[in-house]
């Protein structure tokens, strides 16, 4: 959907980014993925129920949350949660051996990790992902555990009073090729 008004010089706030679909056509398909389509409303209601579930397992503005992810739905949805809460994401790159997740967990300051079931070996392998103050959230395991981002999404979570970050907040950390 063409949103014209957001051509402007303005800076988009990023617990904002869904506004102008949910204000004109909370109906219509925002995100079309592998996995499936959802509107702007199911898109916002999603990111919600997993940013204040994030918020429920201690998590708070500022901390990180690193993500070893596909690119798939799920992860557009824990960007925007983390953006919503003042979390600040931290992707890390899906091919990394657990040598390399172990630096940029440590690195990054990471508080907990999103991660495909795909890569549970290395979570095995993994020093710093068992270190980790809130654990490891596995995204597409078959067997529902209690920190799944399957069940972090489905219900919400019942959290007082969710401050939102302010603009100079940092919102993500990304490493390239040459970080240090």
């Amino acid at each position: 959907m063409p949103l014209p008004e957001l051509q402007s010089t303005v800076p988009v706030w990023m617990p904002r980014l869904l506004a102008a679909g949910l204000e004109l056509k909370p109906d219509d398909l925002a995100l079309i993925s592998a996995e499936g389509s959802r509107s702007w409303r199911e898109l916002d209601r999603a990111s919600e129920y997993y940013g204040a579930n994030l918020l429920a397992l201690g998590l708070k503005s500022g901390d990180r949350v690193a993500s070893l992810m596909p690119n798939c739905d799920a992860l557009v949805i824990h960007y925007l949660a983390c953006f919503k809460t003042g979390i600040v994401a931290k992707p890390l790159n899906f091919r990394y051996t657990p040598l390399e997740i172990d630096y940029a967990l440590k690195k990054s300051g990471a508080s907990a990790l999103l991660a495909h079931c795909s890569r549970d070996t290395d979570m095995v392998a993994s020093k710093q992902a068992a270190e980790l103050p809130f654990g490891v959230i596995s995204y597409g395991s078959e067997e529902r555990r209690s920190q799944s981002f399957e069940a972090l999404v489905e219900s919400p979570a019942h959290i007082a009073g969710l401050t939102l970050p302010a603009w100079a907040d940092p919102a993500i950390i990304l490493f390239t090729s040459g970080s240090t």
